[in-house]
């Protein structure tokens, strides 16, 4: 099960975002954005959730791109998160976050 909104990708463009959190082997959304100042304006209220009705909007326009990191990345939104992390850090060797 993911813990993060699943992304369907081709040529760079989303063309499905999917934050229901379905078991999936396909790419995260990490929570990075740009936006340019229309998006902003799709933002109704407070109560608006960006990933929800602004983002559909610009896919059925075909107008939302992603970067591909095929790096590591891991959150650190939990407690448990952060254990984990370091754990890998007290690994000896390289750290999977490092440059090559």
């Amino acid at each position: 099960k993911q813990r993060y909104g699943i992304l369907k990708i081709s040529r760079g463009k989303v063309n499905y975002f999917d934050n229901s959190k379905k078991k999936s082997d396909v790419y995260i959304n990490g929570g990075f954005f740009v936006i340019s100042k229309t998006v902003v304006k799709l933002i109704k209220n407070n109560n608006t959730y960006l990933e929800s009705e602004p983002f559909k909007k610009i896919i059925k326009k075909n107008k939302l791109y992603s970067y591909k990191h095929n790096g590591f990345w891991a959150s650190m939104d939990t407690l448990k998160d952060k254990v984990d992390l370091d754990k890998i850090a007290n690994i000896k060797g390289k750290l999977p976050w490092e440059a090559n």
